[in-house]
C-alpha cells in the first residue's frame, strides 16, 4: 500500500512538472506566432522573398504552430504542426491521470468466518 502511495504521489507530481514545462514552451511558441514561422523551413513552391511574409496561428489539434506560406502560383500553402506536442501532453496527461488513480484508495476486503466456523461446529 505504501509503494502503491509512493508511486501514485510520484507519477502525478512528475506529470504535472511535465504538464507545466510543456505549457511554458507553448506559451513561448504562440507569443509571436507570426515571427516564429519566419524561422520555420519553407515548403516546396512556397513564394521566398522578403516581401512575401508567412503567417502563423495556433493549432489546437494537433497541438502547434500552424505556419501559412503564400505560394508562388498564387494562393497559401499551409503546413500543419509537427504532432510532438501533442503526443508530449497526451503522455503527460496519462501519466499524471495514472498517478492520481493510484492515490484512490482501495478499502481492504473483509475476511471471511463464515467456513471456518461452519467446519469448527462439524469437527467437535
Amino acid at each position: 500500500m505504501k509503494l502503491r502511495r509512493a508511486l501514485g504521489w510520484t507519477l502525478s507530481v512528475s506529470g504535472a512538472a511535465a504538464l507545466l514545462v510543456l505549457l511554458t514552451v507553448v506559451s513561448l511558441i504562440y507569443r509571436n506566432p507570426a515571427n516564429n514561422c519566419l524561422y520555420a523551413q519553407a515548403p516546396e513552391g512556397a513564394l521566398v522573398s522578403e516581401a512575401a511574409q508567412p503567417s502563423g496561428r495556433l493549432s489546437w489539434i494537433p497541438l502547434g504552430l500552424e505556419c501559412t506560406f503564400p505560394a508562388a502560383t498564387g494562393g497559401t500553402i499551409a503546413v500543419p504542426p509537427d504532432p510532438s506536442l501533442t503526443l508530449g501532453a497526451i503522455g503527460f496527461f496519462a501519466l499524471f491521470g495514472v498517478g492520481l488513480l493510484l492515490l484512490i484508495p482501495i478499502p481492504p476486503k473483509p475476511r471471511s468466518t463464515h467456513a471456518a466456523g461452519f467446519w469448527a461446529s462439524v469437527v467437535t
